[in-house]
């Protein structure tokens, strides 16, 4: 028997079950948590396996101590509730759940346990955490101003992705107790830089309350990202001030929504990264914070015998075929879009919270279609990170419309184009060409349906996994042996290059690459940062004080591509003559121009199949063959024709073949930059689209129309 038993507020049997008999119209999942009114609070948890569980209040000034106990009664949908006059704002409490025994239940009545919906948090010193009572943010006092949100449309949004604790850490500018704080982002020299770089929302890294993995608690570190949540509802309170953390719960929120308020003035978006997949109770003998003694069973994916199924790779995947599931992240969605006003979610590993009873993704799972149905959270931004580790789990492109997704093809392609190529050109290798590239410029279409258009791709080039700008030009292989786990961990691949030094370098050579700034593509999104455009290196997968990342430009670097060279005049001690006598080509001249010409198709391999076909000194039609990369090409027969007669029996060929192909398809008559003036006219030859003179050119490819859009969205960039 407990000594503070004679605290103990039990509700009296008849009036819980009076309250479990009523007969309940609304959602019966609906207000799940504690509610506060003029008695007191009422709390309600959803167990469907539990047998018994009860509400305990603890003394603040030491948590070990019960100051009050209340029994919860069940209702015929699963759902415990309880009225407590303890439950006032401030009270910090927990849940101690009995129910069956053995796999998959987890339940052990002498455990206090997490309210999944609570507001606020209180650590313990055993490593657990007690839910913390919070009234409504505006009967607190917290006035917003008549400040709203900033509503940034889609194709002119950027989005600043960076670490709350990491952008302002090292700030002089910002007074040293606000550095790595939400009160820092808040400052105006935070706002001024971020302001200053034309970005339009700032996506936080995880700042719902978190903890450290068993495994780095074990070897002396801690999570610095924050991927690992304990609490949906509750700001992580080492992120707020050292004077808003000592004024508990309510404090550290109300610095949270000032933050938020402050970047709303200046026009900044912010959106929150979210780990709804997994929490932190990890895996088998992970510790058990609160899903897990509340009903293991029902709240994670298990398999026919009972074991975790793991489709995240932290332990544990959250079953979002259980209604109770799916409230809770619609729940927590919605109290942060509405009550502390954030503008979007960044949805960590989305394609898990699409899974249904079955393990297999739907996008018209219940949980998608409530965030897009739901008034407050679907006017904001949603943003998916459309994978996981589970089966059939990359899912770019899969996501209902209104999500817009991570396209990791346009991160990979962008690499490949800008590094991968140049490491190929200079060991005399084909380069990938420009069709890819160009196809995922113009909105990567063979990947989102029509219907949802360029705007579902969130175009970035790097993120806050992997490499940094920087190490994506000095690093071929990733170098993660400081993390003690033998460099296993992150990905091999990173279509980096090195430039011939691995590893930071003076050599003017390798570090040209990193003053590459190409301008961006147009397109919605695209993740920038600080870190990235000072030029810092982080080639460890474990996080460093900044992870910011800064949006490649990429006109610069495209106006250099096929580019037609000429020669230019000498300059220094090296002065042209003053009239220099004409000369014949000799054959270097020749050889220029046939490296010219493989360089034009190159280029244009992939974004359009042309047939070229080079005359001899006679003038003769000579056939090259087949293109590899047009299966089926076949030229036209070795004839001895002039080439004006030449280029008329090519049109009237590719005429024939255009009246055969099947509807939807479009064949192009002529070459990139070909324009014909009529029938039975010769075919005009102006400049070709990438800077060369195309002679004798015929088409031989069926292309469709965003392929087309993408040659013209390419041109007119290089020109």
């Amino acid at each position: 028997m407990c000594p503070a038993d004679s605290l103990r507020e039990a509700v009296p049997v008849r009036e819980a079950d009076a309250a479990s008999a009523r007969p309940h119209t609304e959602d019966p999942l609906r207000d799940l948590g504690v509610r506060t009114h003029a008695n007191g609070g009422t709390i309600r948890v959803w167990s469907a396996n539990a047998a018994s569980v009860e509400l305990v209040v603890f003394d603040p000034a030491d948590l070990e101590r019960p100051i009050a106990r209340s029994p919860l009664a069940r209702d015929a949908h699963g759902v415990w509730e309880a009225h407590s006059p303890a439950l006032v704002a401030g009270a910090v409490y927990g849940l101690r759940v009995d129910g069956p025994d053995g796999p998959p239940h987890a339940f052990d009545p002498g455990r206090a346990l997490l309210d999944p919906w609570a507001r606020g948090l209180h650590p313990a010193a055993d490593g657990t955490f007690r839910g913390v009572v919070l009234d409504p943010l505006a009967e607190e006092g917290f006035d917003w101003g008549g400040v709203g949100k900033p509503r940034v449309p889609l194709d002119r949004t950027v989005v600043y992705e960076t670490h709350l604790t990491g952008f302002s850490r090292l700030n002089e500018r910002i007074p040293e107790p606000l550095r790595g704080t939400y009160a820092g982002l808040a400052h105006d020299a935070s706002l001024e830089y971020l302001t200053g770089l034309g970005v339009t929302t700032i996506e936080l890294l995880p700042v719902h309350a978190f903890a450290t993995e068993e495994w780095l608690r074990r070897k002396g570190r801690a999570n610095y990202w924050g991927y690992n949540t304990v609490g949906y509802f509750a700001p992580h309170a080492p992120y707020a001030s050292a004077e808003a953390r000592a004024g508990g719960a309510a404090a550290v929120r109300h610095e949270f929504a000032g933050m938020v308020r402050r970047l709303h003035e200046a026009g900044l978006e912010v959106v929150l990264d979210v780990v709804y997949n997994h929490t932190a109770e990890e895996g088998q003998g992970g510790p058990t914070l609160s899903l897990r003694g509340i009903d293991q069973a029902s709240y994670y994916r298990h398999d026919a015998h009972g074991r975790p199924v793991d489709t995240t790779g932290c332990g544990n995947t959250i079953d979002f075929g259980t209604d109770a599931a799916v409230r809770l992240v619609l729940d927590s969605m919605r109290y942060w879009a509405g009550e502390l006003q954030v503008d979007g979610f960044r949805l960590d590993l989305a394609a898990t919270l699409g899974r249904d009873a079955h393990g297999t993704f739907t996008p018209e799972h219940p949980l998608l279609q409530g965030m897009l149905d739901d008034p407050v959270i679907g006017a904001g931004k949603l943003i998916a990170e459309p994978w996981d580790v589970g089966p059939f789990g990359w899912q770019t492109g899969g996501f209902p419309p209104g999500f817009t997704e991570w396209n990791d093809r346009y991160r990979d392609r962008m690499r490949d184009f800008w590094l991968g190529d140049l490491r190929r050109e200079r060991h005399g290798e084909p380069g990938s060409g420009i069709g890819r590239f160009a196809t995922r410029l113009a909105g990567s279409s063979n990947t989102f349906a029509a219907d949802r258009g360029p705007l579902a791709s969130l175009n970035f080039i790097t993120a806050h996994d992997g490499f940094t700008l920087a190490d994506l030009t000095a690093y071929d292989v990733k170098h993660n042996e400081a993390n003690g786990e033998q460099n296993r961990d992150g990905t091999d691949h990173n279509n980096s290059y090195n430039h011939g030094v691995e590893g930071p370098t003076d050599d003017e050579g390798a570090c040209g690459a990193s003053a590459q700034h190409p301008q961006p593509a147009r397109n919605p999104a695209a993740l920038g940062g600080r870190a990235d455009a000072h030029g810092r290196r982080r080639v460890r997968a474990q996080p460093a004080r900044q992870q910011q990342r800064v949006l490649p430009r990429l006109r610069t670097h495209l106006a250099h591509v096929g580019r037609r060279r000429t020669r230019r005049r000498p300059r220094g001690d090296h002065p042209a003559p003053a009239a220099a006598a004409p000369r014949e080509p000799g054959p270097a001249a020749g050889r220029l121009r046939a490296a010219r010409r493989a360089r034009a198709d190159r280029v244009a391999d992939g974004l359009v199949h042309a047939r070229r076909r080079h005359h001899d000194d006679r003038r003769m039609a000579r056939p090259l063959p087949p293109h590899p990369a047009v299966p089926g090409c076949v030229d036209a027969p070795h004839r001895r024709v002039q080439p004006g007669a030449a280029r008329r029996a090519r049109l009237r060929d590719a005429r024939r073949r255009a009246a055969a192909d099947p509807p939807g398809r479009r064949r192009v008559r002529t070459a990139v930059g070909f324009r014909r003036r009529g029938a039975g006219r010769r075919a005009r030859h102006p400049r070709g689209a990438w800077g060369s003179r195309r002679r004798g050119a015929a088409v031989d490819a069926a292309l469709p129309c965003p392929r087309r859009i993408a040659s013209r969205l390419m041109s007119g960039l290089v020109r």
